[in-house]
C-alpha cells in the first residue's frame, strides 16, 4: 500500500473533490483508487507509456491491447478523422506543452498529427503494419478490437492471429458509435502465446 504522502495523485484529488454530479477527473481517482488497492497491484509493477507510435513499443508485455483505426473497404470513406476527433486527448496528455503543439491555421485549433500517423490511417499500409505489430508481440496476450465491414477482413484477422498464436477467442457485440445511427458490429479477438 502506498503512503499518502508518497501519493502523486494524492494533491490533485484534494483540489478536484467538488459538491455537484461527479466530474471526469472524479472518476478517473476513483479508478486509481480502485486499481490501487486490487489484490493484483499488490508488488506488481506497472508501466505507463509516453504516447507515441505502437510500432516503436518493444516486445515483453503480458497484455497488449490494440484499438487502432478502423480502415473501410473502400478507400474514399478513410476521410473518419481519427486524429481529428481525439487529438485533444493528446493535448490532456500533455496539458502543461498543449498550447505550443496547438496548429493555429487548423480550423479547429487543433495539433498536427505526428509523421507517422497517415500510414496506420491508410488502407494502403494499414494491414501490414498492424499485422507486423501484433507478430512483434506474439509472445503475449494480444487483445485487438475492430470492426466488421473493414479492412483487413474479419476472417484474415482470424486467420493471421491462428497462425501466430496457440489459443484465440474471438468476442462480438452489436453497437452504435456516439453520434451515429448506424449499427457496427465490434470484434474483440484475443490471441494467446504459444
Amino acid at each position: 500500500s502506498m503512503n499518502p504522502a508518497e501519493d502523486p495523485l494524492n494533491d490533485a484529488e484534494i483540489l478536484f473533490r467538488q459538491p455537484g454530479p461527479p466530474l471526469f477527473l472524479e472518476h478517473s481517482l476513483q479508478a486509481y483508487d480502485e486499481l490501487k488497492a486490487s489484490p493484483a497491484a499488490v508488488g506488481s509493477q506497472v508501466t505507463i507509456l509516453a504516447s507515441g507510435n505502437a510500432e516503436e513499443i518493444t516486445p515483453g508485455y503480458d497484455l497488449v491491447y490494440i484499438d487502432p483505426p478502423y480502415i473501410n473497404r473502400q478507400e474514399r470513406y478513410n476521410r473518419d478523422d481519427y486524429w481529428r476527433r481525439y487529438n485533444f486527448l493528446e493535448g490532456l496528455a500533455q496539458y502543461e506543452r498543449w498550447p505550443k503543439l496547438i496548429n493555429v491555421n487548423s480550423d479547429i485549433k487543433m495539433m498536427s498529427p505526428p509523421t507517422w500517423f497517415d500510414a496506420w490511417s491508410t488502407r494502403r499500409s494499414f494491414k501490414d503494419r498492424l499485422f507486423s505489430h501484433i507478430d512483434t508481440h506474439r509472445r503475449s496476450i494480444v487483445a485487438l478490437s475492430y470492426v466488421t465491414d473493414a479492412e483487413p477482413q474479419e476472417l484474415e484477422i482470424k486467420q493471421y492471429f491462428e497462425s501466430k498464436f496457440k489459443q484465440l477467442s474471438v468476442h462480438s457485440t452489436e453497437h452504435s458509435h456516439a453520434l451515429s445511427k448506424s449499427r457496427k458490429r465490434e470484434l474483440l479477438y484475443i490471441g494467446h502465446p504459444r
